[in-house]
């Protein structure tokens, strides 16, 4: 991780990422805490997660083409002044009575992340070293570990004691703070080779849906990255599950209180931490299928044990075990991702992963919601647990091991504009004449 953070520019995004993360978990752990306190309704509190889950639906894998066309560090930096004068709208929010722009605010800031995220994931390559690539996703990791672990209860203090507008504004001085770590990076990509003749604004639209297709068709050839988009696919799913069950698990299987909650919802931070840790000291010295495979079935293994347990204690110390193979799983996904395709097409990527992602853990959350009504939580929580497992064998014979951060095979290279529009010229889009 060390070899990492020596790299300026990657230090500077680190810590704007640090920043505009903390501000978002400050916020997002508590939003739904207020909708519910200000309305009493948990359908409205309900609607706070669909209305986050909608962008990345619809507009994830489209914003990914577009990321591949603009540079990353002015769209990340372009991303973050917008967030923060979104978040301007909760500051006209009443202090009592129903709260409408709540949910315009969540929905806009989600449609914001489907641009900064793949900009982000797409970069990190482009300011380490090859062989810092994990260290630097580790780091990434570790981001979010700490902030799962701490920013809850540092957004229930400020909610309590000063209101709303105190939240609000910590996460707009996060965002200008991480605009700003952005703009001093030296790094300058090579611009996407786009046609820059002027176009009508239909033909533009076109080309870009040409792209679009031509990144969908090029990863339908790429067989680790189908195998990557069903192990998302399947994780987040069974995330959509424990979104919805885990609060109806601590409270009747368990017997628990809020705090109970607060602490088993926080308990694979700390193992994550140690694994982001760990594995950021490792680097390349681990074969990237095979720790990939074998964290999946670990979180599997962990996750249904801990949801056949009835009491608080071993729930949390289990929980705590199974933040280290998650983490791990995060850390070798995203490096796969990053190895696997060529910089041309790399938003596209993240951005189809965010679309397969959201979908399927919307599912998850449907299904949870009306299949709970039939069996109890333990057994809906203990079937998304197998889900893991599978999906960790599929990891494991799906091909030869690699070395971590090292991956030999043949990544999705470039294909030119010129080929793109030939390309979809043949699928049955008409070309421009």
């Amino acid at each position: 991780m060390l070899l990492a953070l020596r790299q300026r520019d990657f230090a500077l995004l680190w810590l704007g990422s640090l920043l505009s993360t903390i501000g978002d978990w400050v916020l997002f752990a508590i939003l739904p805490f207020f909708v519910y306190q200000e309305t009493g309704s948990p359908v409205a509190t309900g609607l706070m997660l669909i209305a986050q889950v909608v962008p990345p639906a619809f507009f994830g894998s489209l914003a990914g083409t577009l990321v591949d066309r603009w540079d990353r560090r002015w769209t990340m930096i372009g991303c973050n002044l917008a967030r923060a004068a979104i978040l301007l709208i909760l500051l006209m929010v009443p202090s009592t009575g129903w709260s409408v722009p709540v949910y315009a605010v969540a929905f806009l800031l989600s449609l914001c992340a489907q641009f900064f995220t793949p900009a982000r994931s797409a970069l990190i390559p482009d300011v380490v070293p090859r062989d810092a690539l994990v260290g630097a996703n580790s780091l990434d990791a570790l981001i979010g570990a700490v902030t799962r672990l701490v920013a809850p209860a540092v957004g229930g203090v400020l909610l309590t004691i000063y209101g709303l507008g105190s939240v609000v504004s910590v996460d707009i001085a996060t965002f200008l703070v991480s605009a700003v770590c952005v703009a001093l990076i030296r790094h300058r990509p090579r611009a996407a080779s786009v046609d820059p003749r002027p176009r009508p604004v239909v033909a533009g639209w076109r080309l870009l849906w040409m792209e679009h297709i031509d990144g969908l068709r090029q990863f339908s050839r790429h067989r680790p990255l189908i195998m990557l988009l069903a192990v998302n696919a399947a994780v987040s799913l069974s995330y959509g599950i424990g979104n919805v069950l885990l609060i109806v698990f601590v409270r009747d299987t368990l017997q628990g209180n809020a705090m109970d909650f607060g602490v088993v919802s926080s308990a694979q931070a700390v193992g994550g931490i140690c694994a982001a840790i760990a594995l950021g000291a490792l680097g390349s010295r681990l074969p990237l299928n095979a720790t990939l495979g074998v964290a999946l079935l670990l979180v599997g293994g962990i996750l249904f044990v801990a949801f056949g347990q009835t009491s608080v204690p071993a729930v949390v110390l289990l929980l705590g075990l199974s933040g280290a193979p998650i983490t791990t799983t995060f850390i070798t996904f995203q490096t796969r991702i990053q190895s696997a395709v060529s910089g041309e097409y790399r938003g596209r990527a993240f951005g189809l992963i965010g679309l397969t992602g959201s979908v399927a853990m919307f599912a998850g959350i449907g299904t949870a919601s009306v299949a709970t009504v039939w069996t109890g939580p333990g057994i809906l929580l203990q079937g998304s647990a197998i889900l893991y497992a599978l999906m960790g064998m599929l990891v494991l014979v799906s091909r030869e091991s690699q070395p971590l951060g090292q991956d030999r095979s043949p990544g999705i290279t470039p294909t030119s504009p010129r080929q793109a529009h030939h390309n979809s010229g043949r699928s049955g889009i008409p070309r421009r004449g």
